[in-house]
């Protein structure tokens, strides 16, 4: 349903229940308040060769998110974006982390951070990002290994991981 308050001039597509889906105001801004997002943190597992469970979220928009299996499930086909970030540990290693669809390495791209750390300061810092086409009820998540098949990276609030829909 398609309502124009006639104050502002600005429209609003509304569902049967008056649940605002879409929103157009008089300078032509479009927002989506119920399209997919999400922002996970605090890995409750950092172990290499495992999937990252991330225990919270700072927005879930659906929960499409599992914080118990650290999966992002896909409501509709469509377009989306990922992202994750997180730091080297203190120990000298390769890290990567590898975005999977429906359990498997979406080819070889992911985000390797290199350290020579001896264990007396923070490794390095990275972010990746990564778009996806998805089928309604594809699944999404990272996976760890370390080089060294070290027990463990950072995590805490320095692991995020995040993907909201583009189209």
């Amino acid at each position: 349903k398609l309502d124009r308050d006639d104050s502002t001039g600005s429209f609003t597509i509304n569902d049967t229940g008056a649940n605002n889906r879409m929103l157009i105001d008089t300078s032509g801004n479009v927002t989506m308040p119920s399209n997919p997002v999400f922002q996970a943190y605090g890995l409750s597992s950092g172990s290499s060769n495992t999937n990252q469970v991330f225990a919270n979220t700072r927005i879930n928009e659906g929960n499409y998110y599992s914080t118990s299996t650290g999966r992002f499930t896909a409501p509709v086909a469509g377009k989306y974006l990922f992202g994750f970030g997180n730091i080297a540990n203190s120990t000298n290693g390769t890290y990567r982390y590898y975005i999977r669809k429906n359990g498997s390495n979406v080819s070889d791209h992911h985000l390797r951070i290199d350290t020579t750390e001896t264990g007396s300061a923070y490794g390095t810092n990275a972010t990746y990002t990564f778009p996806l086409a998805l089928a309604a009820s594809d699944y999404v998540n990272v996976f760890f290994i370390e080089s060294n098949n070290g027990t463990s990276t950072e995590g805490g609030d320095y692991a995020i991981f995040w993907g909201y829909l583009i189209g």
